[in-house]
Parts: C-alpha cells; structure tokens; sequence
C-alpha cells in the first residue's frame, strides 16, 4: 500500500523505490536512450583503508571501493499480508553477509535484518576491509541532521565522517531521507549520498578486533518534510 520497490536480484540494492503516498520515486533506475538514470539505495561496499598508525582512532586513505555488484543469492523468506522478507547472502574474502530486506504492509520504513561472519583484518602491510551502505536518494540538500546525545546537530554534507547516534537525515523542505539503525555510528554525507559504516577493521591496536560473528538491524524511512515533520526520533527509536 506505501511503495512500490524493484530490487537487483544479483546484489540486493533497491534500484526503484516510488512512494505512493507522497507520489515520489526516492529512487529511480530506468533507460532513458542510452543512458542510465543514477539513485540506489542499499549499495553493500567494501572499502580497503591503507595502513596507517593510530588505526583504530583514524580512518586512512581509501586506496579501492569494491561495490558488491553480483554474485549474491536471493530468496523469497515471506511475502504475506503483514510484510515481504527478501534474504541476500553476499560473500567477500573468507566472509559471508546474510541480510533480510523487510518491507512491512504498513510500515514506513524498510529494514535491513543483517547477520555477517567476519573475517578480515588489516595488517602492517595490507589494506583493512571496511564494510559499509551507501544510499543515494533523490533530495536536493546541502545539509544533514544527526542525532546526538541530549539533541540534534546540523551539519553541511562535506564527505566527512560524523559520529551519531541512531538516525541521519537529509531534507529539501519537500521531501526527506533518513538512514536508522540500532548499534552503529560513523555516518557520511556527500550532497545526497549517505553513507553508514557497519564493520571496519582497524588494524591498531587489535588487528583481529571485527574478526567474528556481527548481528544488527538499520533501516530507511523516506517522508514527507523535514526530520521532525517525518518524525524521524520516534521511528529511529521504534
């Protein structure tokens, strides 16, 4: 009843995503000629950060992005009145991601249930893995809004790595953008591209310290308005 959602097959990203309610595609992949219009929501990637001393307080150098473009296995879990469960099971190096796309019947945000088995690390002389999902929404921003401790903090969309707790979001007075999420908190915007950090393999002081079994659910809620107008605290919390 709320969206109408197209998902690849091959790797799990939300390539199509219109809002009923509000008669808007969040995202739209389509031909046009020869071209392919850009928007994607859920790109899995793999970051590979270089060396660098103070690992696990710094983020290096980026040297490669490896975006999780095929490969993965799809199955329908559930596909009922109250909600449709798609499972992807991705792998990367020795790991393996399992992850459930949820969209309820009658819920406004679609949830990312993600199990992953981890096993990669950095070393003194190899790049370190950093697991991380990249939205790119249809909004026309300039600036994101975090939740901190005790409130909210503005912020210019800057490429930069902010700490928050659970909710970012972007707005361009019409519509908005919000990425949820229950333990994770290394967000970056860069225009309309939002990103969350959800594993990263600092290599100082524990080499090994992400080596292992991960459990953890974030989610995206398109709205109509700005944060508070979506209600954006209410959903990060439920």
């Amino acid at each position: 009843p709320i969206y109408e959602v197209e998902i690849a097959k091959r790797n799990g990203q939300i390539t199509s995503l219109y809002d009923r309610e509000q008669d808007w595609y969040v995202v739209r992949r389509e031909e046009i000629g020869w071209r392919l219009k850009n928007g994607v929501l859920n790109a899995l990637q793999i970051h590979m950060e270089e060396p660098t001393p103070m690992s696990g307080w710094t983020i290096g150098d980026v040297r490669t992005v490896h975006t999780l473009l095929s490969g993965a296995r799809a199955e329908v879990v559930a596909d009922g009145p109250v909600e449709s469960r798609l499972r992807f099971t991705h792998t990367f190096g020795d790991s393996t991601i399992v992850q459930d796309i949820v969209i309820g019947a009658h819920r406004r945000d679609i949830r990312f249930e993600t199990e992953v088995d981890w096993r990669e690390w950095g070393d003194f002389d190899r790049d370190a893995p950093m697991l991380r999902a990249l939205f790119t929404p249809a909004i026309q921003n300039k600036d994101a809004v975090y939740e901190i401790p005790f409130g909210t903090i503005t912020r210019p969309a800057d490429d930069r790595e902010y700490p928050a707790l659970t909710w970012a979001d972007i707005s361009d007075g019409a519509h908005g953008f919000a990425v949820l999420n229950d333990c994770k908190h290394g967000y970056r915007c860069r225009g309309n591209a939002m990103e969350l950090a959800l594993i990263r393999s600092g290599w100082l002081p524990d080499p090994k310290s992400d080596v292992g079994g991960h459990r953890f659910t974030y989610a995206i809620l398109p709205h109509a308005g700005d944060w508070q107008a979506g209600g954006v605290p209410a959903a990060a919390q439920a």
